[in-house]
Formats: structure tokens, C-alpha cells, sequence
């Protein structure tokens, strides 16, 4: 892409595992020979960011390449707290103190203000408040005893007796469904147990 006139150093755009993302710097990729009984010697990690999904590739320019090495960005204290946004493995974000919340796709990490990231702030604490709240009671589950109740979450509502949460789907009603379909959904769910799932390597 060019050559960044602080370091000299030329800016290079990659895919990597992760997808795009634009790098400092070039590894030397010369093999090292080491003699018997040496370390292997760990190269230097070079500087890189992601690039948004909003740009493409093949059109990231050395500005748009230098503006994303710089970050992370520090925009400013909210609350006595720094500001700041990054571009991480899933997307930007921005992070103030132990709140971490991500962009939506409509704010470019590039031109987003103080003001834009404290907004979001209020909204992730509004949105989190809503998810605490249960938006109905069914009572006492007949297994466990605890209080179920119906609750809104990242994915959708879901039914939860506070250990084990079950989702309604898309064919259930929340304003109509039954004490005894939650209690029911409940039991299916024990029944499969905990979700799979498997890391990445």
C-alpha cells in the first residue's frame, strides 16, 4: 500500500485466518539455521489491525491502512475513565473502564466521536437492564422449585428458572405461551443438556 513516514516501514494489506487485515512491517521470512541445542529465536510480532467489513481489500488505502494501525485510539474520559476504541478478532469496539460494547455497523470506527461512544454506552446499560427484567412469571417450576420466568435476550425470549435457560423460537408466542409449555421447554432442555460447542483452534 506504501511506506508509513513515521517508521519507514512499508504497510502491507494480508488475509489472514481472521480475514483482511493491513500489517506494518514485513516479516523476514529468511529461514534461520540454529545450530544443535539452540533456542529457536521467536521473531518480533509486527503491528496489524483488522480490516472493517465495510472495506474492502482491494480498496483499503495507505491512509485508511495507517489511520487503523493506530489504533488503539484513546477519544477522550467519561466519567474519569479513558475512551477508547480498538479493532479487534470480531469487529471494532470501544472499551471505558470494565465496559467493553461493540460498533454497530453504521458507526465507522475511523470518525466516531466521544460523544457517538457514550451514547452506546447508555444504550448496552439499557439494553442489559431490559435483560435482567423478567417480562413474565409462570411460577414455581414442578422439578426444581425455583421461579420461572420469561425474559428478552441477545437472541430472543427465552424461558429460564435462573440455572437453566431454554428459547421460545420462532413458533412460540411470548404473550401467549403457557406456564405449562415453559415448564415443558425447560425439561427438553435438560434433557439435551448443556450446548456444544467446539474452540477453534
Amino acid at each position: 500500500l506504501g511506506v508509513d513516514p513515521a517508521t519507514s516501514l512499508e504497510v502491507v494489506a494480508r488475509i489472514g485466518r481472521f480475514g483482511p487485515y493491513v500489517q506494518l512491517g514485513k516479516m523476514d521470512e529468511t529461514p534461520v539455521k540454529k545450530k544443535k541445542g539452540e533456542k529457536a529465536v521467536k521473531k518480533p510480532k509486527l503491528k496489524s489491525a483488522s480490516i472493517p467489513k465495510h472495506i474492502s481489500i482491494d480498496d483499503v488505502t495507505l491512509e485508511q491502512a495507517l489511520s487503523l494501525l493506530s489504533f488503539p485510539r484513546n477519544l477522550g474520559d467519561h466519567n474519569g475513565e479513558p475512551v477508547t476504541v480498538s479493532v479487534g478478532r470480531f469487529g471494532p469496539y470501544l472499551k471505558c473502564g470494565t465496559v467493553t460494547v461493540s460498533l454497530p455497523p453504521e458507526k465507522d470506527i475511523l470518525t466516531i466521536t466521544l460523544a457517538d461512544c457514550e451514547q452506546l454506552m447508555i444504550e448496552a446499560v439499557e439494553r442489559k437492564k431490559k435483560a435482567a427484567q423478567a417480562l413474565r412469571s409462570f411460577g414455581p417450576d414442578p422439578v426444581t422449585g425455583t421461579e420461572v420466568t420469561l425474559k428478552e435476550g441477545r437472541f430472543g425470549p427465552y424461558i429460564s428458572d435462573g440455572k437453566t435457560n431454554a428459547s421460545l423460537g420462532k413458533k412460540r408466542d411470548p404473550q401467549t405461551i403457557t406456564a405449562e409449555e415453559a415448564f415443558e421447554l425447560l425439561v427438553k432442555k435438560r434433557e439435551r443438556g448443556p450446548s456444544k460447542w467446539r474452540k477453534r483452534g
